[in-house]
C-alpha cells in the first residue's frame, strides 16, 4: 500500500536530494505528497504517550525516593536526561531501575527492557540512514527493529506492575 512504502519513498526522496548535492546539481525540492494525515495523527498520540510516560517516570521516581529507595539521580534529573545526548543511553535505565528497591528481583526485567529499547533504537536509526542508499538494507533493518520495539512494548507493562507492586510493599511495611 501507499503508507507502507511511505519510509523508501521518503528515503529515496532524500538520497536523490543527497547525490545532486555530491554532484553539485541543485536538487529537486523535497516536496512529498504521499505524507498522510494518519502520519501526524501518530505523531500526535506518540508526543502524547512520551508525555504521560515522562510524567509516570517522575512520580514512580519521586515516590521511591520518598519511600526511602536508592536512588541515583533526582526525578526530574531521571526525566531529562531523556533528552540529552550520550548520557540518555544509561541515565534514563538508571533513573527508572532505582524506582525498585535494591536487590529486588525485577531490576533484571528493567535491564532486559532497556536493552531492548537501546539496541532497536540504534537498528531503527540504522535502518532509517540505510534508506538514504539502499531500500533492500532499509527493509532488512526495519524487521529486527520492529521486533525489538515489540519486544519494548511487552515489558512496558510489566516494568509498570513491578514498580507499583515493590512500592505498594513498601508502603505496607511501613
Amino acid at each position: 500500500s501507499l503508507h507502507d512504502a511511505l519510509p523508501i519513498s521518503v528515503g529515496h526522496d532524500f538520497r536523490v536530494i543527497w547525490t545532486d548535492t555530491q554532484r553539485g546539481i541543485t536538487p529537486p525540492t523535497f516536496t512529498n505528497e504521499s505524507i498522510s494525515p494518519w502520519f501526524f495523527l501518530l505523531a500526535l498520540v506518540a508526543t502524547a504517550a512520551l508525555v504521560v510516560t515522562l510524567v509516570w517516570q517522575h512520580r514512580a521516581a519521586s515516590a521511591a525516593r520518598a519511600l526511602g529507595f536508592h536512588t541515583t539521580h533526582s526525578p526530574g534529573w531521571g526525566v531529562g536526561s531523556w533528552f540529552v545526548p550520550i548520557i540518555n543511553f544509561w541515565f534514563p535505565y538508571q533513573a527508572i531501575r532505582d524506582c525498585l528497591p535494591a536487590g529486588d528481583p525485577n531490576r533484571l526485567r528493567i535491564l532486559q527492557w532497556w536493552l531492548a529499547y537501546i539496541v532497536g533504537g540504534l537498528v531503527g536509526s540504522s535502518a532509517f540512514f540505510a534508506a538514504f542508499f539502499s531500500s533492500g538494507v532499509a527493509v532488512a533493518l526495519s524487521i529486527p527493529a520492529a521486533v525489538l520495539w515489540l519486544v519494548v512494548l511487552g515489558f512496558a507493562p510489566r516494568v509498570v506492575t513491578s514498580i507499583t507492586a515493590a512500592h505498594r510493599q513498601a508502603v505496607a511495611a511501613q
